[in-house]
């Protein structure tokens, strides 16, 4: 299984892993699952070890959100940039 993790993440040595420094959402949610799943705990257990509500973290992983700042933090990431679009007002 192919999974894109960032490069300070302990993993088992079994998994495969890659390092990009610039990701989408969909990869930062690869990692949170990722390591939730290397942690050997549940969401709840992880969730609160980092300081983040179980419910964001759910909610990221059922993509009902974008991952936050407080998930970004947990994973050791930040934003890249952010891009806004404008239309004209009718």
């Amino acid at each position: 299984m192919f999974r894109v993790v960032n490069d300070n993440i302990p993993l088992r040595a079994n998994t495969f892993f890659a390092i990009k420094s610039r990701m989408d959402a969909d990869e930062v949610r690869e990692i949170l699952r990722s390591k939730i799943r290397a942690s050997g705990q549940t969401k709840q257990a992880w969730a609160r070890a980092h300081n983040v509500a179980q419910s964001v973290v759910s909610d990221v992983l059922n993509r009902k959100v974008g991952p936050g700042p407080s998930v970004l933090k947990a994973l050791g990431l930040k934003v890249a940039a952010r891009i806004t679009t404008y239309e004209r007002a009718r």
